[in-house]
């Protein structure tokens, strides 16, 4: 079975014209010229397309004298699984794999009196086939591949070879005689035809005039296209044509035209009077700005500049800061450029902006890369605090005071002490704490002997520091004085 189409479409036809006129020179005591042009364009395509469908096959329904050599044996037939299929729309074209999945890929399957079968098969988008009944005994189907084929019907537990036609698959194999045969297709086919035309006038002249010579142009175009779309449907009828095959034939021509045309018209009109006056071209506008600031002796300072052309004609611009140069490319009229320049130190730049022919003017500016701020040094005080000192002190007695100072900053560190209610002596540093362990990194650690008074009461020991000649907040220690019990 396969189906056939032929379409011929005839090829595209794309028309273009182009009329230039030019005018002759004017006389002396010519003041005014006129030129027109003008163009017309014409396409005209056309489709003939015919449809053509055959299909050689047939559905199949009942045979005689069925000829096949498979054969069952009675053990393939013991064993053989027994169900019951139903046809219905959502299996018609998978029936065959769901007999393959419930039987296990049997060999051989035995189908029920009264179940339904599909025996159906489907080339591009037409389907063939039919459904029948098991209904003289049971169906015997033989596995071929993933497909069924019936080859014998059961009946009277005798074995009686059938038509060897495929379950599930396009029918493509015909025995001795077709007793049945129907099919509908219909066919539907879009065919569209396009035509396309382009115009093109153009007017050139000169006019001489007692102020000097004009020159004059002018061009028009103008495109146009068209389509024609015809959609084709006829519908064809199978008949049994003979004991092998079944045939159907639909055919219809097309005949569709699509027309375009295209017009164009330039004039010019030159007169003496109307010679413009020389043209005065304005000088840009520029503008700089510098971005952040630039440490000393660093070149990190970038520049934007911006320039405008404020002609009614288009130039090339090009930008330029102290050394540097960098092109605009062509600004056009009444538009903008911008550029940025790099690399730059702290100082003050000039640079400029131009425009050249036919402005040839220019504009300047100058732009200023700032230094960096650099912030102020903060020094900060030193710290002092007396951190180990006797219980008490008894009359006329003495004992040691643990002192610890240090500067953030880092700077070296002045410490003094002094007493009331006694005398505090030897101010030494030292590189253990009062209790032992090692004096701490960025500390410096002293160590000082108080002597009490003769009377009981109390002394005080006070601690200074000094760093870099910034004074710290001083510490005082309280200690106890007491009668010697002894």
């Amino acid at each position: 079975m396969f189906k056939r189409f032929i379409a011929i479409i005839a090829a595209l036809f794309v028309a273009m014209a182009t009329i230039t006129l030019v005018a002759p020179t004017a006389s002396a005591n010519t003041n005014e010229v006129k030129i027109e042009s003008s163009a017309t364009s014409t396409a005209t395509s056309e489709v003939t397309s015919t449809i053509r469908a055959v299909i050689n096959g047939a559905t199949q329904v009942t045979w005689v004298n069925p000829n096949h050599s498979k054969k069952v044996t009675k053990k393939q037939l013991r064993k053989a699984p027994r169900i019951r299929t139903k046809c219905t729309a959502a299996n018609r074209t998978t029936q065959s794999k769901q007999i393959f999945k419930k039987t296990r890929g049997a060999r051989v399957v035995v189908v029920k009196k009264g179940s339904c079968l599909w025996n159906m098969g489907r080339y591009n988008k037409i389907d063939l086939g039919f459904k029948w009944t098991v209904s003289k005994g049971d169906a015997v189907l033989v596995l071929k591949g993933r497909y069924y084929r019936h080859a014998f019907d059961l009946i009277g537990g005798k074995l009686v070879k059938n038509c060897w036609n495929f379950i599930g698959k396009k029918v493509d194999r015909y025995a001795d005689k077709v007793v049945q045969v129907r099919y509908n297709l219909d066919i539907e086919e879009d065919v569209t035809v396009e035509a396309k035309a382009n115009a093109t006038a153009k007017a050139v002249g000169t006019l001489n005039c007692t102020s000097g010579t004009l020159y004059g142009e002018a061009s028009a175009a103008s495109t146009a296209s068209a389509s024609a779309t015809i959609r084709v449907k006829v519908r064809g009828k199978l008949a049994a044509v003979n004991a092998k095959k079944a045939e159907l034939e639909a055919q219809v021509k097309i005949d569709a035209e699509a027309k375009a045309k295209a017009d164009a018209s330039a004039k010019i009109n030159l007169k003496c009077n109307d010679v413009p006056p020389p043209v005065t071209y304005q000088a840009p506008t520029v503008s700089a700005s510098a971005g952040a600031c630039v440490k000393p002796g660093e070149k990190t300072g970038v520049v934007t500049v911006s320039g405008a052309n404020p002609n009614t004609t288009a130039a090339g611009g090009t930008f330029t800061l102290g050394t540097q140069s960098k092109s605009a490319g062509t600004v056009n009229a009444g538009g903008t450029a911008s550029t940025t320049f790099t690399g730059l130190g702290v100082g003050t730049y000039s640079g400029t902006f131009a425009l050249g022919a036919p402005v040839n003017k220019s504009a300047t500016y100058t732009v200023t890369v700032v230094e960096c701020d650099t912030p102020p040094v903060v020094d900060r005080k030193p710290v002092v605090n007396i951190m180990g000192s006797p219980a008490h002190l008894y009359v006329n007695g003495n004992g040691y005071v643990w002192i610890e100072a240090s500067d953030p900053d880092g700077d070296p560190v002045s410490v003094k002490v002094s007493a009331t209610g006694g005398t505090i002596s030897g101010l030494v540093p030292v590189n253990v704490r009062w209790d032992g362990t090692a004096c701490p990194t960025g500390k410096t650690c002293y160590r000082a002997q108080a002597w009490a008074g003769n009377t009981p009461g109390s002394m005080s020991v006070t601690a200074t520091v000094e760093a870099n000649g910034l004074a710290g907040e001083s510490d005082t220690a309280n200690l106890p004085v007491v009668a010697d019990e002894f």
